[in-house]
């Protein structure tokens, strides 16, 4: 939280700071705005935030609009579908609460826009679609930037975030400001954990690709394959995230896969899948989607087609197969409902769910608790205040060193486990606040 000298919150003086973070990252706002306005717009979402209504926490997204919605419309905001109010309601804590149901958090915003007077008012909802949300849970065509001035994000008590034009400046959880907030899919570990496969497909790809003179059409970013896998795990993420049970996801080397099938004092594991095609999926449709892409990618002036080209091309094909990894996130968030873990091997093959993981003879009274992304700052952590699902994953991580563990909390916290030079290393992931609410 943000206080004064007599320890009482002030908006004003997370006001100023939010404008230092804006002028720090070179952000020019493309909207007037001024520090008394973003207070008091602060102030009333932080407040409201702390309300529910017929029982439900309130969830909810306002955005400062350059002008009243009166007045000549503002290209900027044309992919917006405006539903002005015939007169502006108030801007209170008490409205905030009424309309907040009305207005779906994926879907839509309350249009906040500063009256003649100088007031603050709630001026009609504005319909973004839920596109901006694909952008962080994984997907083509997101668009997170689609609302180009300052929004916030309510989420439950005290729980708000501060965007300009897509990208957080600042965030709260339980009215406490965020001061970590870690992607861990930008870690070069993670990277490192993953290339074998990356390197299986791409020189599957290029053999593919190659014509009789030896030569290739268009290249591949070698980095394509991890950034569609890393989009299908944000989506399985946001899935198990939105069920608000909680799960745990096991990547196992291939070699220990037959823990999923064979009596062993480590995984007793439920229901297993059968060496088939349709557990092979995940790299199939890799293929296809690296097949496509360059079949597609004749017009790129790079003559390089990665990521950015499969997001922004637009072809009834390239849906099919992102359509078909959106089911495959789901499929395993799915299997996460279950009590016990879901078991991947490092080729993403689903091997089987419901996994108790044992390891009983493995003592892990404390980890290591990353406090960057790759970990080079770390504090320990005692295992005493944690669960069941987080100590379990914590023993078998202990014995498999190349073994990971994926833990989602029933509160959406998420943590990614590995073991690094025999030490339980943890990795809180936070990017994703907003993935409890689904496309």
């Amino acid at each position: 939280m943000h206080f004064n000298s007599q320890g009482i919150f002030s908006a004003e003086n997370l006001a100023e700071r939010i404008f230092s973070g804006l002028a720090e990252r070179g952000i020019v706002p493309v909207f007037p705005l001024e520090p008394k306005v973003l207070a008091r717009l602060l102030e009333v979402a932080l407040y409201t935030s702390l309300l529910h209504e017929e029982l439900r926490p309130l969830s909810f997204r306002l955005g400062l609009l350059p002008q009243r919605l009166s007045n000549t419309r503002d290209p900027s905001l044309d992919r917006i579908s405006i539903h002005r109010f015939s007169v502006a309601r108030p801007f209170s804590v008490e409205e905030l609460r009424k309309l907040a149901l009305a207005s779906s958090f994926s879907r839509s915003l309350l249009g906040i826009a500063v009256d003649e007077d100088g007031e603050l008012k709630i001026d009609g909802i504005l319909q973004t679609g839920p596109l901006w949300l694909r952008a962080q849970q994984g997907g083509r065509g997101g668009d997170k930037s689609i609302f180009p001035g300052l929004s916030i994000h309510v989420l439950g008590a005290g729980n708000i975030e501060i965007i300009f034009a897509g990208t957080p400046i600042a965030a709260f959880h339980k009215g406490v400001e965020h001061q970590r907030r870690l992607n861990v899919f930008q870690a070069a570990w993670l990277r490192k954990r993953f290339e074998h496969f990356r390197r299986e497909l791409l020189e599957l790809s290029e053999a593919e690709a190659a014509t009789p003179d030896g030569t290739e059409k268009v290249a591949l970013d070698p980095m394509f394959f991890g950034q569609l896998t890393q989009q299908m795990l944000k989506r399985m993420i946001a899935a198990i995230r939105a069920a608000n049970h909680g799960g745990t996801v096991l990547l196992i080397p291939s070699e220990l896969q037959d823990l999923t099938s064979t009596e062993n004092p480590d995984l007793r594991v439920r229901a297993s899948f059968a060496s088939s095609p349709a557990r092979a999926r995940h790299r199939a449709l890799m293929l296809d989607a690296a097949r496509l892409l360059r079949s597609l990618g004749g017009g790129i002036l790079t003559r390089t087609a990665g990521w950015d080209e499969y997001a922004q091309m637009s072809d009834p094909a390239l849906d099919l197969i992102d359509n078909a990894l959106f089911e495959e996130s789901h499929f395993i968030a799915a299997l996460a409902n279950t009590d016990g873990a879901v078991v991947l091997n490092d080729r993403f093959e689903v091997l089987g769910f419901g996994a108790e993981i044992l390891c009983h003879e493995m003592e892990v009274p404390f980890v290591t608790r990353a406090l960057d992304v790759d970990g080079e700052f770390v504090e320990q952590e005692s295992v005493e205040h944690v669960g069941t699902r987080h100590r379990s994953s914590y023993r078998f991580v202990a014995k498999h060193s190349g073994a990971l563990a994926l833990v989602v909390s029933q509160d959406g916290a998420v943590r990614l486990v590995i073991n690094r030079n025999g030490q339980v290393l943890c990795f809180e992931h936070d990017d994703l606040s907003v993935s409890n609410f689904v496309l």
